[in-house]
């Protein structure tokens, strides 16, 4: 995982006026199935990781859901979820108002086997 404005430690949000830069952190999580007794439960797959960090294998559970849109008998229950938190040093700081932006790109690799297939 990588993103426009990420340096080797840490990922930035960068104003328009290109002055100021709100440092954050993204924490991956993923639902597993657990079985039909307890359905869906959240387990932490990387906290608080760095750019260029490589999270690992996250799971399809095909006998979970019931189509490959992560649909199940109650609803959805999304696959991965990513949790961006602002870096707290960074908001006591005097920041201009402006139009913070990045952009997250995330690379995913499928294995025969490993996602319905």
């Amino acid at each position: 995982m990588d993103s426009d404005f990420s340096d080797g430690d840490n990922f930035y949000m960068v104003g328009n006026a290109g002055f100021d830069e709100i440092r954050y952190s993204v924490d991956v999580l993923s639902n597993d199935y657990t079985g039909p007794a307890n359905g869906f439960q959240k387990t932490a797959r990387s906290l608080d990781i760095f750019p260029g960090d490589v999270v690992g294998t996250i799971p399809y559970y095909a006998d979970g859901y019931i189509d490959n849109a992560c649909g199940t008998v109650d609803g959805t229950e999304n696959n991965i979820e990513l949790r961006i938190s602002m870096d707290p040093n960074f908001l006591t700081q005097e920041i201009a108002p402006d139009d913070y932006r990045d952009t997250l790109r995330i690379t995913a690799r499928a294995f025969l086997g490993e996602f319905g297939g």
